[in-house]
């Protein structure tokens, strides 16, 4: 994950991971207000970024492998 990311981008980036609409992440993260056609532009701008999209990659890595290992734990 990247140290450039701002409060917001990094909001944006933990609503992705746990499953939100682009649009409903960037409505959140930014607390926007804009038209549905411009969050959604905004948020498709934001995902563009390698930086970003590797930071959703990795949650999204994380969030699965606290997953996996908590399956195992509790089978044991």
């Amino acid at each position: 994950m990247s140290d450039k990311l701002t409060g917001k981008q990094r909001r944006f980036c933990e609503l992705i991971a746990a499953g939100k609409t682009q649009a409903d992440a960037y409505r959140e993260a930014y607390d926007s207000t804009g038209t549905s056609q411009t969050v959604r532009n905004s948020a498709s701008k934001l995902m563009k970024q390698e930086y970003i999209r590797s930071t959703v990659d990795a949650l999204i890595k994380r969030k699965a492998d606290l997953n996996i290992a908590r399956t195992v734990s509790s089978q044991e």
